[in-house]
């Protein structure tokens, strides 16, 4: 570049070049060869060569009439090389003009025609080696406003290219980031018009994600506080879900980000509650204690009898919105946080306290909410609250501790049936214990330590063997046996319910196909499903992955759930057992009589066979009533098609007013005691 001459930005350039007059072969000549200063003189507002970047003027030919010094040093030649000569004869080599240039020129030429010359530059993009050029064409006119020439400036931006990239590459990861993980993400406008969805939003909103862009999201935005809804899926059924949103600059719009999670079992609303206390803990000052106090509704399976699982939703609605409203005292300064844990139970965080008296105020505050009934269905209701208190950071130092000391409180006073309990240190005895219990637990589930019998079912007329119950044994290394009654609660607890039905469902799969192929008839082999097994939404995947593994067709299995898991989650449990029950597992309902036992929630369930509980088995033949309730829930089985067995058989005359009665098959310590799978095996060959 000339001494002298000052480096300007392009725009700049362009924008001072182009109100100069017209350029000339001669005068691109001289501001090449003369400073800035005698450019300045014959009256040129901008030398080219003060541009910093590559640049060149053409005439209407497309020919070189002037260039600068990094145009000549990026095309490796002299100014009497490139001047006169067509541009793409020089730099960029091509076969004619870049399609940018060359649809500005015909812009020109339609304008001139006009009187009106376009002044818009036109982008290319050339390739130079490893470098990547941005080629703007800017027209210049004269004096009288016609066409003259073009000034070409080359911008290098390879260092911008490459960020792009680098950008690019970054959103990319971040969309597989989204796509794949299980928590729901929706962005939307702030009209509630879908911007994006990943795969996990697909399944709670029951479409595919690409099939949600541009539709509306159907969901109030929750802009304040996380919201909970009930999503209906196609094939999946309903899920309760929190929406929690943020604002967020979505390529340039101002939108939300919406967050699903999925709260439907009891286990991930604690988890996700669990999280967020641990964080509202994290923000508060060391200095300012913070109460948790969880609520138990009473005894609410009696409404859920008596009402319906949709009254007891209500109820426990009002109770939340009531919960919501107590008024806290004004020094804590801050307002109570009201959490939904799942089934009956609510958890309540108190910041900011003075002592445990503003925590108790508070928790007998909430007790009041009760006083007045509840409106069910026309009725009103009353219902009782079990509370239990504890505080962070001392006895509690974490959100798990503070989470575990209030449900243990709540327990005991549950236990203990008083309305309000505290945590203290010897409430812990029993946790550890399960604590324990669960650790060991979980260890025999890895070892293989756990073993399953199994109780032979038999055709009451004929003897025949009809299938075989999977119960499950722990025969703990120093305790000896473990009842199901006393680990499987723990297994509840400590989240292992999912992992031991797994192992019970692949364990007993396994027998079956031993049997099969030993060419034994066993009829089919029973699984007790747990409530949360079947809450979670994943028992579908977990039969089929089984039978599988095993290599058994779905015809060998039955699965025996409990009345109130139907009514837990009708909708939800409902489309699972349709889905097994189509590819031909059996689902029975097992202690049948004990729950909801009615005509109208039985009709157009998809279960196969009604199991009559022990308990009306036990005082026959001599007890009238029992006969009677045996008699109704044989003729009311049998009359929706169903098959019916009799639980707990133990002597020859129950097993005759059973058939007397019409019931045709049996289980119970008469016919065989659950046994393992070797001692069963000579029974079914005999």
């Amino acid at each position: 570049m000339p001494r002298g001459a000052p480096w300007v930005d392009s725009a700049t350039a362009a924008q001072r070049l182009g109100a100069a007059g017209p350029l000339n072969g001669k005068a691109a000549v001289d501001l090449m060869e003369h400073d800035n200063a005698e450019q300045g003189a014959k009256g040129w507002p901008i030398p080219i060569e003060a541009i910093a970047d590559a640049a060149f003027v053409h005439d209407r030919d497309y020919r070189i009439i002037g260039a600068n010094t990094a145009y000549l040093e990026r095309a490796r030649c002299r100014a009497n090389q490139a001047l006169g000569h067509y541009y793409w004869e020089v730099f960029p080599i091509r076969e004619g003009p870049l399609p940018g240039c060359e649809a500005s020129m015909q812009a020109q030429a339609a304008g001139f025609a006009e009187g009106d010359v376009p002044q818009q530059a036109r982008c290319d993009r050339i390739v130079d080696g490893s470098d990547i050029l941005q080629s703007r064409a800017y027209p210049v006119v004269d004096e009288a406003g016609r066409y003259s020439c073009s000034l070409h400036i080359l911008e290098d931006v390879t260092e911008r290219e490459e960020v792009r990239k680098a950008l690019r590459e970054r959103d990319w990861q971040y969309h597989q980031l989204l796509a794949k993980t299980a928590e729901g993400i929706v962005i939307v406008d702030g009209d509630g018009r879908i911007l994006y969805a990943n795969a996990a939003a697909g399944t709670f909103l029951g479409q595919e994600p690409q099939e949600l862009v541009g539709a509306w999201f159907g969901q109030a935005i929750p802009r304040e506080v996380p919201q909970q809804v009930e999503l209906f899926a196609p094939g999946i059924g309903v899920r309760t879900v929190e929406m929690g949103a943020q604002p967020i600059d979505w390529e340039g719009l101002n939108a939300w980000v919406i967050n699903l999670h999925d709260v439907t079992n009891r286990e991930s609303l604690r988890l996700l509650f669990q999280d967020r206390l641990a964080r509202t803990l994290d923000a508060l000052p060391p200095w300012a204690p913070v109460a948790l106090v969880v609520i138990d509704v009473n005894d609410f399976r009696t409404i859920n009898d008596s009402f319906g699982h949709v009254a007891g939703d209500a109820v426990l609605k009002q109770l939340g919105q009531r919960l919501s409203h107590v008024r806290v005292p004004a020094e804590l300064s801050a307002a109570a946080q009201v959490s939904r844990l799942g089934g009956d139970e609510f958890a309540v965080v108190l910041p900011r306290l003075r002592s445990l008296g503003d925590a108790a105020e508070v928790a007998r505050r909430f007790l009041e909410v009760t006083e007045a009934p509840f409106r069910v269905q026309g009725h009103e209701v009353r219902i009782h609250l079990r509370v239990g208190v504890s505080s962070y950071p001392e006895p509690a130092g974490s959100a798990a501790q503070l989470v575990q000391q209030a449900d243990t409180a709540m327990y005991q006073a549950r236990q203990e049936g008083v309305s309000l309990r505290f945590f203290s240190e010897e409430l812990t005895a029993d946790a550890r214990e399960r604590l324990e219990l669960g650790s060991q637990l979980r260890q025999a589930i890895d070892e293989d330590a756990l073993e399953l019998h199994f109780q032979l079912q038999t055709e009451l007329a004929s003897g025949r063997w009809i299938g075989a119950e999977a119960l499950l044994r722990w025969a703990h290394p120093e305790r000896g046996w473990v009842s199901p009654a006393q680990f499987v609660p723990v297994a509840e607890r400590v989240g292992l319910i999912g992992e031991l039905g797994r192992w019970v469902l692949r364990r007993a799969c396994e027998q079956a196909r031993i049997w099969r192929d030993a060419g034994l008839a066993f009829g089919r082999v029973g699984v007790n499903v747990s409530a949360p097994q079947l809450i979670a939404g994943g028992l579908v995947q977990d039969v089929d992955y089984a039978l599988a593994q095993a290599g058994v067709p779905p015809e060998v299995l039955a699965l025996e759930i409990t009345e109130s898991v139907l009514m837990e989650q009708d909708r939800h449990v409902v489309a699972q057992l349709e889905a097994l029950r189509a590819r031909g597992v059996q689902i029975a309902l097992d202690d049948f009589g004990t729950g909801y036992s009615s005509l109208s929630y039985l009709r157009g369930l998809p279960v196969d066979q009604l199991k009559i509980d022990r308990s009306f088995v036990q005082g026959l033949p001599s007890d009238q009533t029992q006969i009677k309730i045996n008699r109704a829930i044989i003729d009311l089985g049998l009359s929706l098609g169903y098959s019916v067995l009799a639980e707990g058989i133990e002597t020859r005359e129950q097993q005759e007013v059973l058939l007397r009665e019409g019931c045709p098959l049996g289980q119970g310590f008469y016919f065989a005691r659950p046994e393992p799978a070797a001692q069963v095996t000579p029974r079914l060959c005999g």
